[in-house]
């Protein structure tokens, strides 16, 4: 789920007035991940569960990823059928919003972000010029387009020694507004293992279902196992971890701090595809 609120321009420091139908925990959409094939109907089904009527809208943008990791969207609805393509939907009820991909690749996957937008009502003007906020809702199903007998390929293209920031928890707390304690992280620099990943197949995966295996060479310990990196430890560390067909991504894995690693020997495989 996103959030996007707007302030109008000036109004820092004034009162601040939240009006809105629903809230984040009134409204949910499912399911959050689909794979669908070319010429394959599917379905998003989003339950208001607030006593409110909600006004939501849908729209379609393809997921771009660089070999960074940096990810953009690219407006794609002419990509598929939406039906329909905004709704009124009644308190605690359904609506089920149809969509079907149109033009599609047949020679490999495609990825999609299906977003499911609350239609922000217009707020009323606040007695004596404080400001208005606006807050939107979005919840983001990611689709894949996949043509029958789609398969990725990863490839290790190369593996070497690194250095990475990454956050650790302090013994210290901070208060947020709401009372809750939250621990305060710090940044620290820590050797990593760089690895560059290449997809040569015709299906896109995630870089948090594959397991690498192998060793580096240390200064002092001589031949040190890599580690076992979890799904959770993959993501702290690169977040954005899909891969589409035929793109290659760069990105770094934590090592143990006082590792003096020189050279690295490793091999991946996917061990899952979601």
């Amino acid at each position: 789920m996103r959030i996007v609120s707007s302030i109008p321009a000036g109004a820092l420091g004034a009162m601040a007035l939240f009006v809105g139908p629903a809230n984040a925990q009134s409204i949910g959409v499912e399911p959050l991940f689909l794979e669908v094939a070319p010429t394959e109907s599917s379905a998003l089904r989003v339950r208001n569960s607030s006593a409110n009527t909600v006004t939501v809208e849908i729209e379609v943008a393809e997921r771009m990823v660089d070999e960074n990791g940096v990810q953009t969207r690219k407006p794609a609805d002419d990509d598929f059928l939406l039906f329909p393509p905004q709704a009124i939907v009644a308190p605690s009820s359904l609506q089920v919003f149809r969509m079907q991909p149109i033009g599609a690749d047949p020679t490999q996957s495609k990825s999609y972000f299906v977003t499911v937008r609350q239609v922000p009502v217009k707020l009323p003007d606040v007695e004596g010029g404080g400001a208005r906020l606006r807050v939107v809702f979005a919840f983001d199903s990611a689709v894949h387009v996949v043509p029958k007998g789609a398969k990725p390929e990863p490839v290790l293209v190369s593996a070497a020694p690194s250095r990475m920031e990454i956050e650790i928890p302090t013994e210290e707390f901070k208060t947020e507004e709401n009372g809750s304690q939250t621990r305060i992280m710090k940044k620290v620099e820590v050797p990593a293992a760089e690895f560059t990943m290449r997809n040569d197949g015709n299906k896109y995966y995630y870089l948090q279902y594959l397991q690498f295996s192998g060793s580096f060479t240390d200064e002092q310990k001589g031949q040190v196992k890599l580690p076992d990196w979890t799904q959770d430890d993959i993501l702290k560390a690169i977040r954005v971890s899909l891969v589409t067909p035929g793109s290659t991504r760069k990105f770094k894995l934590p090592l143990a701090e006082g590792d003096m690693p020189t050279a690295i020997t490793a091999t991946a495989k996917l061990v899952s595809e979601r």
